[in-house]
């Protein structure tokens, strides 16, 4: 086996790192992107099962947001209840009676999943935040695949280096007739190697706001020297970022503003589109396996972590019985939200979380803590330690919706 260093070398050649802004806003430090070289197999028929309950998740979110920004008819039927969208109206009024390209709401997704101790997978989140550290696993896919191809070749892996092919294929289907364009901020931004490595490898345009012009309901990125050219299609890194942005007094606000008026006009596609967010929403997402019953007609293939809604009675309370060995996840008024572990809290934590809990239940969700199965992993003195694991799937919808066969 190569060695953890051997491997990482390889990582140089892709332009993707981290950054301390994340922890440290104030450190103008880059990291070097640390990869595991242990190899996970996930067997061909158990990749299939879990292949099937995505793409069915995803087929079932995108009918749902399709649902609520028209019809209305799982509220309508009682199985989502108007509150809601009264919890989050920025959001929604920005979707509201918009039919987006090709009616994709959710382009690109990725979902957290475990393993349980019953080899059985279980959701843990829906991610709808795009690209979610996905060009992570793509670079270091590419630097297994150079790394272990005799591994690779004699298990008959299948192809990990195209995700790439996934996020083109998605900007494709919905292009409104112009060039692709990856959006990002190279200014504080630990997204922007992973903006730069898939705009390389989509064949798409790194913009700024400042490369973005919008004329008449129609988007124009401008070159440095040259002819401005139409936009068909953007990836954003999340569509909250963009609506907040609109409403805000940024400098990139007018930007984002004129954007979301040529989404509105038909124009462009906005990926994910905005308003979307919605679907991740922990009230959302507990529910999902009645949301894939109404829509599918269909059990869920996959079911979720073990979840607790705050504005259920009986599941208040047993969170409020039981804080300290569980999860806990408040939805804030930005739309993100916040996560706890109840063992990390102490007593008097404890007792301003039970408070909360009882005057705003319904901002509140709780998982239990996945009693998953613990992988083999290399350290950096070489030792082979067992870690717990969650594994991040990707995925994305264009003409046919697409399970990455890898993750992070």
């Amino acid at each position: 086996m190569l060695t953890m260093v051997q491997t990482n070398t390889n990582l140089l050649e892709f332009p993707v790192d981290l950054s301390t802004e994340m922890v440290t806003p104030e450190a103008d430090i880059e990291l070097f992107f640390p990869f595991d070289v242990t190899l996970h197999r996930v067997d061909a028929v158990d990749y299939a099962t879990l292949e099937h309950g995505l793409t069915q998740r995803l087929q079932a979110m995108n009918s749902l947001l399709a649902d609520l920004y028209t019809e209305q008819r799982i509220i309508k039927a009682g199985v989502l209840p108007k509150s809601i969208l009264e919890q989050m109206p920025k959001f929604y009024q920005t979707g509201k009676g918009i039919t987006p390209p090709k009616n994709i709401y959710v382009h690109l997704a990725s979902f957290d999943v475990i393993r349980g101790r019953d080899n059985q997978f279980y959701v843990q989140r829906d991610n709808i935040n795009t690209p979610s550290g996905a060009a992570f696993p793509a670079s270091a896919g590419y630097a297994g695949t150079y790394s272990d191809a005799p591994v690779l070749t004699a298990h008959s892996a299948t192809n990990i280096c195209d995700y790439d092919t996934l996020v083109r294929d998605a900007m494709d289907a919905v292009n409104t007739d112009g060039i692709k364009v990856v959006l990002s901020n190279p200014l504080c931004n630990p997204l922007f190697f992973e903006h730069a490595y898939l705009a390389d490898r989509t064949r798409s345009e790194l913009a700024f706001p400042e490369h973005l012009e919008v004329y008449e309901n129609t988007v124009y990125y401008r070159f440095v020297s040259g002819p401005r050219v139409k936009v068909g299609s953007v990836l954003c890194t999340s569509c909250d970022d963009l609506v907040n942005a609109a409403g805000s007094d940024d400098l990139s606000a007018h930007t984002a503003e004129a954007l979301l008026d040529a989404y509105r006009a038909g124009n462009v596609a906005i990926m994910n589109a905005p308003g979307c967010s919605i679907a991740e929403a922990p009230a959302i997402f507990h529910r999902m396996p009645d949301i894939i019953r109404f829509y599918t007609g269909q059990e869920p293939v996959l079911a979720n972590v073990p979840s607790y809604r705050g504005d259920s009675t009986v599941d208040l309370e047993s969170m409020l019985s039981r804080l300290s060995r569980l999860v806990l996840k408040e939805k804030l008024p930005d739309g993100s939200i916040r996560v706890v572990f109840g063992r990390d809290l102490d007593a008097d934590e404890l007792s301003t979380w039970r408070l909360m809990l009882t005057q705003r239940p319904e901002r509140y969700t709780a998982q239990e803590v996945g009693d998953f199965v613990s992988f083999d992993t290399l350290d950096t003195a070489n030792r082979i330690v067992p870690r717990k694991a969650d594994f991040r799937v990707y995925a994305g919808q264009g003409k046919r919706t697409r399970i990455w066969n890898s993750g992070l």
